[in-house]
């Protein structure tokens, strides 16, 4: 709430990510970026009314100001009103609205 930035030595790697609820998000509800791996998002997680998408799996990205590497090897299982994009890298996604990427770029 201060403006500090917080963030973790080591991404995200090897996490269950089960029974959650992301809802009228102004961007996005799940983002799965800055080199996470390994992950795996179960089908027990809820998203809607989310200003982009549900899910996005990033590129390298300089989104927020500064390089963000690609996320990678994740598994996501999404329900089926949930949109999912997908712009990483050997991602395995089953399931949902998957964003046309050629329509709507990555960046």
């Amino acid at each position: 709430p201060n403006g500090t930035f917080v963030g973790a030595e080591f991404s995200a790697t090897g996490w269950t990510v089960t029974n959650n609820q992301a809802k009228n998000n102004f961007d996005t509800g799940y983002l799965v970026i800055d080199g996470a791996n390994n992950n795996y998002m179960g089908i027990s997680n809820t998203a809607s009314g989310n200003a982009h998408y549900d899910i996005e799996l990033t590129a390298d990205t300089y989104r927020f100001g500064f390089l963000t590497p690609a996320a990678f090897e994740n598994t996501v299982f999404a329900r089926p009103n949930m949109t999912v994009k997908d712009c990483g890298n050997d991602n395995a996604v089953s399931g949902g609205i998957l964003v046309d990427t050629s329509l709507d770029p990555c960046f």
